[in-house]
């Protein structure tokens, strides 16, 4: 790394961390407002909300953090060639693409760290953010679930039930469809309650159907049967409700595993998951892309940089915001639709930055 090089790290990085500052406390802001109204109306003191607050600060820096190297970037290229540097530079027989290309090492290696930080930092803040909150306006979630369809996972169980209680861990109305391996009916299990006990379910007030040896269908009839081998465990009747934003990357996939498995939609899921590891990528994306538009920048760069910043950012989320409703609407593939956003501005980024002067 050259003395140019060191001077264009020692410029951006004082810019990015300002930066980083400032869109942290906008988002906190923000999101601050949505929810003051219900902090007022449940009386919630200043100090419980400063610490509910606190607990968000590292999902606001995880979004901060490209937008503001997409800015740090953007201003000081910008504000090198306004003052004529970057001139100095390229007749130095300093290519543009070398020059800048420590910035685009920091995009890279912040890849990983964004990620890391967010499964160690940021999952469990926010999982805790959501919970305080929940409990400061006194909105309690459940998990129960009702009138409950789900399928083993190879699809020979089928579970009808019409209340599923998480706190009790009980099914009441519950149905199981048994069927043979080419989808043909094959006995049925009617149970008015079932209990999930350190054993298993226990299943009260059985009823249970099944074909005699001469193919009639006979009734069995049981005060109590314990039958942790045929029912599905709890978390199969829960509400679809949890948030993959708190959730690890390992705990979404076991989480998609799990609705894949019980027959439930996964796919929406899915495509959260996959946008976690997406995202990561942004910082390289918008390094790219402010690399390559800095360059020609040359009056106003402030103001310049701060839309450039801002209008890149809308347009990244809005079209992911899109990729992600078709990959949950099942038009493409979730891989692709965590990731398009991604590929498409690192692409216009890669083209700009090829045209850029050098």
């Amino acid at each position: 790394m050259n003395i140019l090089q060191r001077m264009l790290i020692r410029a951006v990085l004082p810019v990015f961390a300002a930066a980083t500052a400032l869109f942290v406390m906008i988002l906190l802001l923000v999101d601050l407002s949505a929810k003051l109204s219900s902090f007022t109306a449940h009386g919630v003191g200043i100090g419980q909300i400063l610490r509910i607050v606190w607990l968000y600060t590292p999902t606001a820096v995880r979004y901060a953090v490209p937008i503001a190297l997409l800015f740090a970037i953007t201003y000081t290229i910008g504000t090198i060639h306004a003052r004529n540097e970057l001139i100095a530079v390229l007749g130095a027989g300093v290519g543009l693409r070398r020059f800048i290309s420590p910035l685009l090492l920091i995009g890279l290696i912040a890849c990983p760290a964004l990620l890391l930080f967010d499964e160690e930092v940021g999952v469990p803040a926010l999982r805790t953010y959501h919970q305080r909150y929940r409990e400061a306006v006194d909105r309690p979630v459940s998990l129960s679930n009702s009138d409950v369809t789900v399928m083993d996972a190879g699809g020979r169980r089928v579970y009808r039930a019409d209340y599923y209680d998480d706190r009790e861990r009980t099914l009441n109305g519950l149905i199981v469809i048994e069927r043979t391996a080419d989808g043909r009916f094959a006995g049925r299990t009617d149970a008015s309650r079932a209990e999930w006990t350190a054993g298993g379910w226990m299943l009260y007030d059985v009823r249970r159907y099944r074909w005699d040896a001469t193919e009639r269908l006979i009734r069995e009839d049981f005060a109590e049967l314990p039958d942790d081998d045929r029912i599905a465990a709890p978390d199969a009747f829960r509400e679809e409700s949890r948030a993959v934003a708190e959730m690890t990357m390992r705990d979404g996939l076991a989480w998609v595993r799990t609705l894949r498995r019980t027959g439930r939609p996964y796919r929406s899921a899915q495509t959260d998951v996959y946008a976690k590891a997406g995202f990561a990528a942004t910082p390289l994306v918008v390094s790219v892309i402010a690399a390559a538009v800095g360059g020609v920048l040359r009056r106003n760069v402030l103001l310049a940089s701060m839309l450039i910043a801002l209008g890149a950012s809308v347009g990244y989320f809005v079209v992911q915001m899109v990729a992600h409703i078709l990959a949950k609407s099942d038009v493409i593939p979730p891989l692709l639709g965590a990731s398009l956003s991604a590929m498409i501005f690192l692409t216009l980024g890669s083209a700009l930055l090829r045209r850029a002067r050098t």
